[in-house]
């Protein structure tokens, strides 16, 4: 376990690692009521283990035990046998009272908290190594149940054989199923240590970083349960719906008996871990099944928890008369047996489990009541044949003209994006335990769908010399062809969705369209304009000129390409305006109405259409006295 800085007394070790007790979900313990079953606890001070039988109240079963050790996490088993993780092995205390290891070895040297299955085996995490140690009832055998955990300091199962472990360094609460799958159950959590399980499965994990308790429910959502401590670490739940909580900073176990209540003092004096006598833990559920009227049936639950466990089997969420053992036989069954069986076992600790519930379906032959239709439809249409039967504990195969349809296994068959080729006779095998029948055919005819043109050519301009591309989107039944028209005339070799025009001349200016057709019909599209432009060019250039002040002067270009052609004349690189001197400076003659000594200079202009820009060369104005 992890700590900022020591609490107690610098001769023992971190007290934090007091407190990775571990529920293992059993009790009865509510507010100024005495204990149905004791409380225990696991003190640093003198290593000891002292029972708790009512709020204030303790007695030592054991001190300064060597082979005890620290006691840093603590479990029951079903046989009241307790078992500590003391960081260096996993010690027993027997209910007769007999004190021996339980087991050691380099994989359990770090370990820190343990905890029991249903099946009376025993697990310990190893905070310096990550592992989950899994050890044979007997202590005989050791096998790695989990690796890579990131410092594991609490475990607790559920009443369903899921394990739940504390990641302290990630803040993490990870749940292993029984074949030792690890999945993230919590994140964002705050130094969590100490864990545990209530009855309604939900979890609660100590949170040292900010003195709180979350609570986690089965699909991983967390909550604030409780707060108000100041190093909460050891947690266990009993089954009345109170959270204990070991926390060594305030050296006192809490008691918290609803979310967001107050924290009540229950124990003054020393930091430790907690533990009640084991609660149920179901290890293998009763499974559902189908029988045929007349056979027989069993349905079977293996539980661990404290002894004895009496049992009692449920049909429909009512009792079974006379159904109290592990196994529940029905014979010669009848549709009146179909149902949901389940089973309460409990112990004398309040300790109440209900398994998951198994159901029975009673079969007969099946009958077809409703037979899929004929059914027609567009391609690309989506489609559903369908059958209605009685018998029970149905299974389906669909076959397409007498093969059978990968995957189409339900009363009704979807078929989706209907193609031609999908067209013809469906049938649906129908089984089950008392035998089968194949439906009537169901023809599907498919027709094809009307093309349309989903987007026209668009309207083009284009500089000569360049390439154009038209194009068209249409839907309709595959295949879909094209034929493309100039001028209302068919455009040889132009057959696709697009047709590209190549090194344009104004020859080229007209309207486009195309034809689409398919098995179902033909559609035309809108037309486009194609309008060509060539690029301007100047022809003869402005030529410079002499004059005298007062003179009459102009500056004159011409241009050729596609009109309209704009043009903008510079005097010196600057662009010239109309004024009182000077006219047509967005023409193609620029005259100077009146020759001033200003006016000497550059000119040149600039000649614009829609493909391009040209300037003129620069011609110079010189003026005599």
């Amino acid at each position: 376990m992890k700590m900022k800085t020591p609490l107690f007394s610098p001769g023992h070790r971190s007290w934090i690692r007091l407190l990775g007790g571990l529920a293992a979900l059993a009790g009865s313990l509510l507010p100024g009521r005495a204990a149905a079953q004791n409380l225990t606890l696991g003190r640093l001070e003198g290593e000891a283990i002292v029972n708790v039988p009512s709020a204030g109240n303790f007695t030592t079963i054991i001190a300064d035990n060597a082979t005890v050790g620290e006691p840093d996490g603590l479990t029951y088993d079903g046989n009241g046998d307790l078992y500590i993780a003391n960081g260096a092995s996993i010690a027993e205390i027997a209910a007769n009272g007999t004190v021996s290891t339980f087991a050691s070895g380099p994989a359990l040297d770090g370990v820190e908290a343990v905890a029991v299955d249903g099946n009376g085996y025993i697990y310990g995490a190893n905070e310096l190594t990550g592992d989950i140690i899994k050890i044979s009832p007997d202590g005989s055998n050791q096998t790695l149940f989990a690796q890579g955990l990131s410092e594991p300091e609490g475990l607790a199962f559920n009443g369903n054989g899921t394990l739940y472990v504390t990641e302290y360094s990630v803040n993490a609460t990870v749940q292993i199923n029984p074949s030792g799958a690890v999945t993230i159950l919590a994140t964002g959590l705050n130094g969590p240590s100490g864990v545990t399980v209530n009855q309604s499965g939900n979890v609660f994990v100590a949170n040292l970083a900010n003195a709180t308790v979350t609570e986690i429910t089965s699909a991983g959502g967390t909550s604030t349960y409780a707060r108000g401590f100041v190093e909460p670490y050891g947690v266990a739940a009993d089954n009345f719906g109170n959270l204990f909580v070991a926390d060594p900073g305030n050296q006192t176990l809490f008691l918290v008996g609803a979310p967001g209540a107050t924290p009540v003092n229950y124990l003054l004096g020393g930091a430790f871990s907690v533990a009640f006598p084991m609660n149920v833990v179901i290890g293998a559920e009763p499974q559902g099944t189908t029988a045929a009227a007349g056979e027989n049936v069993t349905f079977s639950v293996t539980a661990g928890g404290a002894q004895p466990l009496t049992y009692q089997w449920l049909q429909n969420g009512a009792n079974i008369s006379g159904a109290t053992n592990a196994t529940l036989a029905l014979s010669n069954v009848t549709a009146g047996n179909a149902g949901s069986y389940a089973v309460v076992i409990s112990n004398p600790y309040n300790s109440v489990v209900t398994s998951e519930p198994a159901v029975l379906a009673i079969v007969t032959q099946p009958t077809i009541s409703t037979q899929p239709q004929n059914t027609t439809i567009f391609a690309g249409s989506n489609t559903t044949l369908s059958v209605s039967a009685t018998g029970g504990g149905l299974s389906y195969q669909w076959f397409f003209n007498g093969t059978d349809i990968d995957g189409a296994t339900d009363s009704s068959l979807a078929l989706s994006n209907v193609a031609l080729d999908q067209a013809g006779n469906y049938t649906v095998f129908i089984s089950n335990a008392a035998g089968n029948v194949t439906s009537d055919d169901a023809e599907l005819t498919v027709n094809s769908v009307p093309p349309a043109i989903v987007h026209s050519p668009s309207n083009m301009t284009v500089v000569a010399g360049k390439s154009a591309t038209l194009s068209v989107t249409a839907s309709g039944t595959a295949p879909l062809s094209y034929q493309w028209q100039f001028n209302n005339a068919n455009i040889t070799g132009a057959t696709g969705a697009s047709y590209t025009v190549a090194k344009l001349t104004p020859a080229n200016t007209g309207n486009y369209d195309v034809v689409v057709t398919n098995a179902a019909g033909s559609v035309t599209s809108k037309a486009a304009s194609l309008t060509i432009v060539v690029s301007v060019s100047i022809v003869t250039q402005p030529k410079a000129r002499t004059a005298h002040i007062g003179d009459v002067i102009s500056f004159s270009v011409k241009a050729a390409g596609s009109t309209p052609i704009t043009y903008q004349w510079l005097y010196n690189g600057a662009v010239l305006s109309n004024n009182l001197i000077t006219a047509g400076a967005t023409t193609s003659k620029l005259t100077l109405k009146f020759v001033t000594p200003f006016g000497a200079g550059s000119y040149r202009v600039r000649v614009t259409n829609a493909a391009k820009t040209v300037t003129s060369a620069s011609v110079k104005l010189t003026v005599k006295k």
